[in-house]
């Protein structure tokens, strides 16, 4: 368990060397997602795969990942429609990061997100301990309008602030910024 300002979930945790979180899509940490991060575990990372909703264990349908994605549209966790602000869950994620990286150390932490969580790991790159995001799909907050489409899970005045690491380009992300 990972608990952070009022917020706990299960972490799962595999490997050995660097630390790469693996944030799930919906409908949850299904077979196929657990079977990238083994892949992740045995090319030389430790893997922390955080349960943060839906299923664990088994493959999917169409139909399990529009039952939860429904769900997480109206959660108080994930603000789905949000533009421009960080919702929980997302700072629970920074935490977590900063968290392996107390832990590990090493160069940095990575980060991937998929789908639903893909903008997630994105916004975690406001910490300068992420020095690897793969945003796999992002599609929060949900592209249901143009200005949806551009817009990040984070405040204007936390993306400023955002550190600049060597090789990064931050101008650029999100028309609104």
């Amino acid at each position: 368990m990972f608990a952070h300002d009022g917020c706990e979930h299960i972490v799962y945790r595999k490997g050995k060397g660097p630390a790469v979180i693996i944030m799930h899509e919906v409908p949850g940490v299904s077979a196929e997602v657990i079977r990238f991060a083994r892949k992740v575990a045995n090319g030389g990372f430790t893997v922390y795969m955080p349960h943060v909703f839906g299923v664990i264990g088994v493959l999917t349908t169409e139909t399990d990942r529009m039952k939860e994605l429904a769900k997480l549209c109206i959660g108080r966790q994930f603000h789905a429609l949000a533009e421009h602000r960080s919702n929980p869950i997302v700072d629970w994620l920074r935490a977590l990061g900063r968290h392996a990286m107390d832990e590990l150390g090493g160069p940095g932490v990575g980060a991937v997100g998929m789908c639903v969580t893909g903008n997630f790991a994105l916004t975690m790159t406001l910490d300068p301990w992420i020095v690897a995001p793969v945003m796999a799909h992002p599609s929060c907050p949900l592209p249901i309008t143009p200005a949806k489409v551009a817009a990040i899970h984070a405040t204007r005045d936390g993306y400023k602030c955002a550190p600049a690491h060597p090789g990064r380009r931050l101008e650029g992300i999100g028309a609104a910024f």
